[in-house]
C-alpha cells in the first residue's frame, strides 16, 4: 500500500530564454537556457529520475511503484520560448516534463502553436491544462471557474485526441471550490504554488510545488535526499 506521504519534489518553471537584465518580480519567472541544461544535467548525474503527474497518481491510486529519487517538473503557460530552449534540453538529457498551457494563448505570438504542443505530446512530454485565460480564480463566480476549469480540457482534447488529466491553477491559488471543480471535471491531480515537496493521496488535487528560481544552490537543496 502507497505511503501516507512521499516526497516528490514538483518544480515550476515558466519563461526559459537567454539572459537580459529585468526587475526582480520578473526575473523571478524566467530561467536561462544554461541553467536548465545545469539543474537537467545535475538531476542525471546524481540519479534522479523525472517522472509525470500521472505517475504521481498512480502511485497513490494504483500502487504504482515510482523510483525512489522522483521529480516532476513543470512548465507553465505555453511560452514559446519552452519549445525553443527547453524542450531540445529535456530530449538531450532525456527528461520528462509536463507543459500547463492556458487556451486563449495558444497560437499566439510568444505562446506555442498548437503544431507544437503536438509534437511536445508525441514526442512523450505530459500536456494539462491552465485554465482558458489564466485569471485569478479567486476573482471569478462559480459559473465563470466552471468554464475556465472544463473548457480548456475540452479544448485540448478535442485538439489532441487524449484525455487532459492534470491541471495546475493560475498563480498557484486554490479554494475548496476549485479543487471540487477540478474533481468534476475529470482531472486526477491539480497543482498548486503552495510550497512543500511532500504529498498525501488528499492532495492530489491540490499538490504543493516549489517555483524555480535563478538559485542553482536552492534547487539543489529542494531536490537532495
Amino acid at each position: 500500500i502507497a505511503s501516507s506521504s512521499i516526497e516528490v519534489p514538483i518544480l515550476v518553471y515558466h519563461s526559459v530564454r537567454p539572459y537580459e537584465p529585468e526587475p526582480k518580480e520578473i526575473d523571478d519567472f524566467d530561467i536561462t537556457p544554461e541553467l536548465l541544461e545545469r539543474q537537467l544535467r545535475y538531476l542525471k548525474d546524481n540519479g534522479f529520475m523525472t517522472i509525470s503527474m500521472d505517475a504521481l497518481v498512480d502511485y497513490f491510486t494504483k500502487d504504482k511503484p515510482i523510483p525512489l529519487k522522483s521529480v516532476i517538473l513543470t512548465f507553465d503557460d505555453g511560452w514559446e520560448n519552452q519549445y525553443i530552449y527547453a524542450f531540445p534540453l529535456l530530449k538531450k538529457y532525456s527528461a520528462a516534463a509536463t507543459f500547463f498551457i492556458f487556451t486563449n494563448s495558444i497560437d499566439f505570438r510568444h505562446f506555442l502553436t498548437w503544431k507544437e504542443i503536438e509534437e511536445l505530446h508525441k514526442s512523450g512530454m505530459e500536456i494539462g491544462s491552465h485554465t482558458k485565460s489564466h485569471p485569478y480564480l479567486s476573482r471569478l463566480t462559480s459559473e465563470e471557474l466552471r468554464q475556465e476549469i472544463f473548457e480548456s480540457k475540452k479544448l485540448l482534447e478535442n485538439h489532441l485526441g487524449m484525455r487532459i488529466t492534470a491541471f495546475a491553477t493560475p498563480f498557484g491559488y486554490s479554494s475548496d471550490l476549485v479543487t471540487s471543480l477540478i474533481g468534476e471535471a475529470g482531472y486526477t491531480s491539480g497543482r498548486t504554488l503552495y510550497r512543500s515537496v511532500y504529498h498525501t493521496k488528499d492532495d492530489l488535487l491540490k499538490l504543493k510545488s516549489i517555483l524555480v528560481t535563478d538559485d542553482f544552490d536552492s534547487f539543489v537543496r529542494t531536490v537532495k535526499r
